[in-house]
């Protein structure tokens, strides 16, 4: 379920309609497919692992962060994203909405049990008029950087449905 600090851009609550009125399965093969989900810190950036891949070295990213005149928030946008399509691929726009928001909720939970000093922004974006493109990113907040996505102006995002979860 979405947490109370959680910002939607009215798309998104259209969606979120929908999805309520319609009864869904019960475990999401997404989730299956996200398990061995992991997040370590590299270079002060907190980056997702899954299924064991490699992670960028520290000078890696802060090589990357100069060449490509990144911020650690933009980095860790950058980086940390999966598109649920890739993992299963499905035909029904609402499970792959229901997904997303499983991924989010699992996430929520992993990076707040391993990270508890941090606060982080976990974003879905989707669009239901494109099957596939349901997106989960996240990135650290910090007080020195300005977040990937503009909650005070979240109805600017006119294309896909958004949902900020605090975490």
């Amino acid at each position: 379920s979405i947490g109370i600090e959680s910002y939607k851009n009215s798309i998104m609550n259209g969606y979120l309609e929908q999805l309520k009125q319609t009864p869904g399965e019960v475990d999401s093969p997404v989730i299956m497919g996200l398990q061995n989900t992991n997040f370590v810190e590299v270079a002060g950036c907190v980056l997702l692992q899954v299924n064991d891949m490699a992670l960028p070295t520290p000078d890696g990213v802060d090589k990357f962060l100069k060449e490509e005149n990144m911020d650690r928030t933009g980095y860790e946008a950058f980086q940390n994203h999966v598109h649920l399509d890739d993992i299963v691929p499905m035909d029904d726009f609402l499970q792959m909405l229901r997904s997303g928001l499983d991924v989010i909720a699992l996430w929520a939970k992993k990076l707040k049990s391993s990270y508890p000093n941090y606060t982080f922004h976990i974003v879905l974006a989707f669009d239901a008029e494109e099957v596939g493109n349901c997106v989960v990113r996240f990135y650290r907040l910090r007080n020195d950087e300005s977040p990937w996505i503009d909650i005070e102006n979240i109805e600017g995002y006119k294309l896909d449905g958004v949902l900020v979860q605090e975490a």
